[in-house]
This record gives structure tokens, sequence and C-alpha cells, in this order.
């Protein structure tokens, strides 16, 4: 991509440029701008800075569910293991459908062929450990989604928020690293559609980020094994952008998507094939970080709409 995603629109790489110069000079050395403090996962979430990356500014938590509320798809980059962040999108999550009356919660951690099973849960026909078995196989993982994603559920269960099983299922995945697309391809059409299948692989930041995540020291990496996890991560990307668009066009959004932050940050992964079926829907992208608290960092000028630091509390 020749640009980066501003409130559901591309800024070009020029302005790209001049944001971070204003960066640089509203933070540079010896600058004091914004209150760094400590948090704690009990901090209210509505507490937390958001930043408003086009302007450098911090918003009021009520100012920012305005500015997002006229939005057709909302993404939500998490860290997985952040609690506060995940408190963040409860909150979110809630005062949208308020705000709105009708929201849709597409999940990253929820797979198309687990979908029945999720709106059974939410129907009330199984019970919180019947749903937790079902999608996890380690007490590990179920630990880690009651604690994160349970919540989202209960919520969207109370308010009758529709729910989306929007990521594909692992094994396809892994298919599609280890056989490639043509094996998905050949598999019944009943399996296919569990998943879509990107057109292309994507041949710019989007892979030189990867590329980066799988490099170790000075090593080069050979262009075909980077090839298989790009099959792997666009997958993902495809059949989430996909999941969100289904549920855009049935009319009930905005749609709120939860997903890791590599697929969003920067325009790309999951946001970028969102806009590459429908260029002209308006995204708006906010993503938590767990670094310090603080004001914007220059890595994170162009890394999305809203910035919220959490600083990762544990406990």
């Amino acid at each position: 991509m020749d640009g980066t995603l501003k409130n559901g629109q591309f800024i070009s790489r020029g302005l790209r440029a001049a944001l971070i110069a204003g960066v640089l000079a509203i933070h540079a050395p010896g600058c004091s701008s914004g209150e760094r403090r400590s948090l704690t996962p009990d901090t209210p979430p509505r507490s937390l800075r958001i930043i408003d990356v086009r302007t450098d500014r911090a918003l009021d938590y009520e100012e920012v569910v305005e500015a997002v509320s006229g939005a057709e798809v909302v993404v939500l980059g998490e860290e997985h293991d952040d609690l506060l962040a995940s408190r963040l999108q409860l909150e979110l999550l809630e005062s949208l459908h308020r705000r709105k009356g009708s929201t849709v919660l597409a999940l990253e951690m929820v797979e198309r062929d687990e979908g029945p099973l999720l709106q059974d849960y939410l129907a009330g026909a199984v019970d919180e450990e019947t749903l937790l078995t079902g999608l996890h196989t380690t007490e590990a993982g179920r630990a880690v989604f009651r604690q994160h994603t349970m919540p989202l559920l209960e919520l969207a269960r109370t308010r009758g928020i529709p729910v989306v099983a929007a990521n594909a299922p692992r094994r396809y995945v892994r298919a599609a690293r280890l056989q490639g697309y043509d094996h998905l391809r050949s598999l019944p059409e009943e399996t296919r559609a569990l998943y879509c299948i990107p057109e292309e692989l994507d041949r710019g930041d989007y892979r030189r980020r990867v590329e980066a995540l799988m490099r170790r020291g000075d090593v080069v990496l050979d262009p075909d094994r980077v090839d298989d996890f790009m099959r792997a991560q666009e997958l993902w990307d495809q059949t989430m952008a996909d999941s969100v668009l289904q549920a855009v066009d049935a009319g009930d959004g905005p749609v709120v998507l939860v997903v890791g932050r590599f697929h969003g940050d920067f325009g790309g992964g999951t946001i970028e094939r969102i806009l590459e079926r429908d260029p002209g829907i308006d995204v708006r992208y906010l993503v938590t970080l767990g670094t310090g608290v603080g004001p914007l960092r220059l890595e994170d000028a162009d890394r999305a709409d809203y910035v919220v630091y959490t600083g990762k509390p544990s406990g």
C-alpha cells in the first residue's frame, strides 16, 4: 500500500512524513507532553489516555465513542494478554451498542466451525463450561478465554448483540502453510465455506513486517519459507475480512472486530483486505499497546487512528 489508514482513509507517505516530523518536534528531548502515570488492571478503562494520532491529542472517552460511532467497522487491535485492554474493549462495545441501538461483535478468537457452539451458548442451550471445553482443549487456553473474551460474550448475550465467529479454523490455516492454497481449493464446497483464500499474497509493507518477525539476526530468509508463513497469515486476514463484510451487509452494524493488533497495525492485514473488497467502507482502528504510558511514540505515528498505552499491568 502507498499509504496508511487514518479515520477511514489512507494518507500518502508524504503526509505521513509530515506527521512524523510533527511528532518529533512535539516530543523532542527536553519537551514534556502528556502525563506519565502507572496503571493497574483495576484502572477505570474510561480514564485511559486515548490519543488521536491525526492530531496527537488525547481525547476523552466519550469523544472517542462519538468519533467512531458513525463508522461501519470498528477494529480493536490488542495484545492478547492485556487485561486492561480487554476491559476497555468491553466498555467500548457497550457504549457503541447503547449509542447505536444495534451492534455486531466479531471475534478473531472464535473460528467459523465453532460458530454453532457459540450460538448455542448465546441462546442458552449450553453453559459456559461446555463452550470453553469445546473451544479449547487445555486449561490454559480456557483460562485465557475466560478472562479476556467471556466478558464480551456475556455482554453480547445479555444485550442481544450478534456475535460472529470470524476466523479460519486452525487446521486449514496449517494446511495453507504446509500444503498451499491449491490444496484448500480442492476441498469440498462445505469445507471451503470455512475459510477465504486471497487472490494473491501481499508483497509490500505487511510482508516486510512478517519477515521482520521471522528474521533471526542477519540471516537471509528463504522467500519460499516466507511465502509459506504468508499463506497462513493471509488466510486468517482474508477470512476475518470476509466475516466482517458479511456482517456489514446484514445491516446490523457497526461491526466491532476484536483482533490481534498485527492484523490491523499500519492499515495492513485484515484491514487491508476489508478495504480491497470495499474501498469506500468507513473503518476506524483503535489499538492498545502494552508499552509504558506516555505521549505518542514516533513508531506509532501511523499505526492506527487511535492509540492507547496500557503498560500491560498484570494481576
